[in-house]
């Protein structure tokens, strides 16, 4: 692996994370404006995902979702 290819796979990486943290803290400021304060339980429980996918189901899933019971089921 050259130089240029391992600063290229560093970048990406580094710009996945960037974009996966942003996520969760988003759908984290959500959470906190429509369910009030959250526990540190289900915030570890959001900080845990890994997934950008899921992130952006979870965030749709949380306009729909009533109360915080509910949407804890959607994780």
């Amino acid at each position: 692996m050259n130089v240029s290819s391992a600063y290229a796979e560093w970048k990406q990486q580094t710009l996945q994370e960037g974009e996966l943290r942003g996520r969760r803290e988003m759908l984290l400021k959500q959470m906190t404006r429509k369910f009030s304060s959250l526990s540190a339980q289900v915030v570890s429980q959001i900080q845990a995902i890994t997934d950008i996918e899921k992130l952006e189901q979870l965030a749709e899933a949380l306009i729909d979702t009533p109360d915080l019971q509910t949407f804890l089921q959607s994780l």
